[in-house]
Parts: structure tokens; sequence; C-alpha cells
């Protein structure tokens, strides 16, 4: 599945998984008003794959600064907002894909930027599996979790009172930075 995803995600977007074992990866973040300017996330199981929604505007003369050319910049609905990673960890039986869609925030959070930036980001993604469905005909199931890594105070997750249809919350996940870097272990993230 790996392949198949090197096949189709611009090389110029993708984030490596690096070290002696292939397990952590290394996400910069550009924004200067970014308190983390480098999150390292450990421990990354094999299978997995990560690519950023949120690339630098021109790379080699190509603009990423939306997700699509073809969708007006100027619509104010959040329909070009993305979030800062993605990671995609394939189970063994291949059916199942785990997509981690995590953005990074300082202090101040604003949760409807946020929830828009991560349900569009997600949208994006089974598009996506919609591809490879109908180019590669390998059907996967997602499983979608939503991740705002943060320097600010931890947030409190709603509870379900019943009686409502349960969503899956927004995770708060905040993190300690010294000197603009950041770091997490992948199990974290997945356990949220």
């Amino acid at each position: 599945m790996i392949s198949t995803l090197e096949e189709i995600i611009d090389p110029n977007s993708r984030v490596d998984i690096i070290g002696e074992h292939s397990n952590y990866l290394i996400l910069k973040e550009k924004s200067k008003e970014s308190k983390i300017s480098k999150l390292v996330i450990k421990n990354i199981p094999s299978n997995c794959f990560a690519f950023t929604l949120d690339c630098a505007d021109k790379v080699k003369g190509k603009s990423y600064s939306q997700l699509s050319s073809y969708l007006n910049d100027s619509n104010d609905k959040g329909i070009n907002k993305s979030c800062d990673l993605v990671i995609m960890y394939f189970k063994e039986d291949m059916k199942l894909v785990e997509v981690d869609l995590i953005d990074l925030k300082s202090d101040k959070i604003k949760p409807q930027r946020c929830e828009s930036q991560l349900n569009n980001s997600e949208l994006f993604i089974r598009y996506l599996l919609d591809i490879i469905r109908f180019h590669y005909s390998i059907d996967l199931t997602p499983k979608v979790r939503k991740t705002i890594i943060f320097t600010g105070r931890p947030k409190k997750v709603p509870v379900y009172r019943g009686g409502e249809k349960y969503t899956k919350p927004l995770v708060y996940l905040p993190l300690t930075e010294k000197n603009g870097k950041a770091e997490v272990y992948y199990k974290k993230i997945a356990s949220c």
C-alpha cells in the first residue's frame, strides 16, 4: 500500500519516516506564530505513510497554498483549509487504515477553525481513498482520528450523555516545547 501512495502523493508533500529503524518523523512548522517549529513523533509503527496538507506556498513552481486549484481561494467557508500532518497506518490485514489528522497550534486555539481544518482534511483523505479504490482496486476502511497538538493548558473533552449521536470529538493534546521543539510518541496520538 505504501508503494501505491508513493505513486499518488506528490513527493514535495511527503514527510519521511526516518531513523535507524524507520520509526520517527520530524514535522517542521514554518509559521512565525507557532511555538512548536519542530515536532518529533517517535515510535511510528511500520507500514505507515506520512505527508503534509500544509506544504509551502510554492515548490519548484507548483503552488500548494490550497488543497485544490479548482476551488475558489477567496471562499470563506474553509474549503481550502487543511491540517499540518497526515499519518496513515495500514493494519496487517490491509483492509483497515488508521488515519491521524494532526494540526499544530500554539496557546490560543479557535475550536471552530480547527474543526473546519480537520474536517476538510478528512474529506480530502476520503477522496484519496476513493481514488485508490477506483484506480488500484484496493478497498480500505478508514478509522479517522483528529488531533490538535498545542502548547496551552489541557482542554476538557465533552462527555457523551446518551440520546444524541456520538461523534468522537477533536482531541487536544498539550505538549511542552523547549526552544521550539516538542516530542510525542505515536502511541499517545493513536490512543487519544
